[in-house]
């Protein structure tokens, strides 16, 4: 995962002024941000085979402090990679070079294997139902209003969450109800009815299971900046390129 973005080739642009623009944006900031994830799966395989006659109450602490950074990292760095793509898909329309861009739709579809870590950060994590009933609303996040559309409008609009879910939600944050087996610490499938009434459904998490498919996915997205820089290569540039042109990609 680290080294498929730490080896991303780039293509550099370069203006009438010798000003460099460098494609694609924010390598080394994404690498530095893969590393924390690396570095949080090894740290949660270290601390589970630890022999403690407290493992248990020690590991469950130590999960939670890990899974909560995981997801929050995961969501982040998504947002991130998100952004450096829009970005450089403004620069390469903007001189009519679109048609090396993949479809949205391949994108979109990759982009559902994390449903289950905003569904984690935006109701137990980043603010817990508990304490933020009321969830987001659709101008808060544009990367909301993108899985809005995948979920067919989950988090499109204010909704206050029943009195069932927010329960849950603090169970969740606290780590009340963690679920534990011989090979690791997982949260999910579980939830509390108050008054007969239904929480919102949360899927299973775990570092130990789940880290092979971030891995997967992040690496996804190295191959599709790394298709774009390949076809870049052979594009001539223009001779009409600025540094305004840089700016106005970066920063509008």
């Amino acid at each position: 995962m680290v080294d498929s973005w730490r080896q991303l080739g780039h293509v550099n642009f370069y203006t009438k002024s010798k000003y460099v623009i460098t494609l694609p944006f924010n390598v080394l900031e994404i690498v530095n941000i893969l590393e924390m994830l690396e570095y949080i799966y090894q740290k949660e395989q270290e601390d589970f085979f630890v022999d403690d006659e407290d493992r248990l109450l020690k590991g469950s602490a130590g999960f939670m402090t890990r899974i909560i950074a995981y997801v929050m990292i995961v969501t982040n760095l998504d947002n991130v990679i998100d952004q450096t793509y829009s970005h450089t898909k403004k620069f390469i329309k903007k001189y009519g070079w679109g048609q090396i861009l993949p479809s949205n739709k391949s994108i979109d579809d990759k982009r559902k294997k994390l449903i289950k870590y905003f569904l984690y950060r935006n109701k137990i994590f980043a603010h817990p139902s508990f304490s933020s009933p009321a969830g987001y609303t659709q101008s808060n996040s544009r990367i909301i209003n993108v899985f809005a559309k995948l979920l067919g409008g989950v988090f499109s609009r204010p909704k206050t969450d029943n009195i069932s879910t927010q329960v849950t939600s603090l169970k969740y944050f606290s780590g009340s109800i963690l679920s534990f087996n011989e090979k690791n610490f997982s949260l999910g499938n579980v939830s509390m009815s108050v008054g007969g009434v239904d929480s919102i459904a949360l899927p299973t998490i775990d570092i130990a299971t789940d880290h092979e498919e971030i891995r997967k996915y992040f690496k996804e997205w190295a191959e599709i900046f790394s298709e774009i820089i390949e076809k870049l290569k052979f594009i001539n540039q223009e001779e009409s390129l600025s540094k305004g042109d840089f700016e106005e990609v970066m920063f509008s």
